[in-house]
C-alpha cells in the first residue's frame, strides 16, 4: 500500500509479511489482474484504507479484502471484527488467507463474518496459482450483492461500471 493513500483497487491485501505480499502481487502482474490488488501491511492501515474517513462507508470500488490472521499489534481476527461492525458480508467480502488450518481458528473466523477461509500452500507454484484464482474470482467473477449482470463476459475488454476489464 502506498502509505496513507486510500485503496484505489478492487482488492486489498492485508498482510504484514512483505515476502508473502510481494509473492502475491507478483503472481498478478502477468495477466488481466494487474493493478487489481494493493497491500496494507498492518491492521490499522487496512481499516484506514477500507473506510472513507469522512462518511465511514466502505470506499467506492473496493470489492474484497484478503486478510492474513497472524499480524502484530492488531491481528487479522480483530480486523475482521472491526470490518463487520461497519460492513455486512454481502457488501464487503473478507477472505482469510493464512498459514493455519486449525479447525478452531477456522470456526472463529466464520463466526466473526469471514466469507471464505483459505490456507496458504507451501509450494511456490501452488501459492502463485492460488493467488491468481482468489483475485480472479473475487474481482472478476463474483458479483457483489445487487450488481449481477448475466450479459457480462469477463474475457471481453468492455466491462460494466464498477468491474475492471482486461487491460
Amino acid at each position: 500500500m502506498r502509505g496513507d493513500q486510500p485503496c484505489d483497487a478492487p482488492a486489498l491485501l492485508v498482510d504484514d509479511s512483505a515476502d508473502d505480499a510481494a509473492f502475491i502481487l507478483g503472481a498478478l502482474e502477468s495477466n488481466e489482474l494487474r493493478g487489481s490488488l494493493v497491500r496494507a501491511g498492518d491492521g490499522a492501515s487496512a481499516l484506514e484504507n477500507i473506510f472513507d474517513p469522512v462518511t465511514g462507508d466502505v470506499r467506492s470500488g473496493l470489492r474484497v479484502v484478503i486478510l492474513d490472521l497472524k499480524m502484530p499489534a492488531m491481528g487479522g481476527l480483530d480486523v475482521l471484527r472491526r470490518i463487520r461492525e461497519r460492513a455486512d458480508p454481502d457488501r464487503l467480502p473478507v477472505v482469510i488467507l493464512t498459514s493455519s488450518g486449525e479447525p478452531e481458528e477456522v470456526a472463529r473466523c466464520y463466526a466473526a463474518g469471514a466469507n471464505s477461509y483459505v490456507v496458504k500452500p507451501l509450494a511456490f507454484s501452488a501459492f502463485r496459482a492460488l493467488a491468481r484464482r482468489l483475485v480472479r474470482y473475487w474481482v472478476l467473477t463474483n458479483a457483489p450483492n445487487g450488481t449481477a449482470d448475466p450479459t457480462w463476459d469477463p474475457t471481453k475488454s468492455e466491462a460494466p461500471a464498477g468491474r475492471p476489464g482486461p487491460p
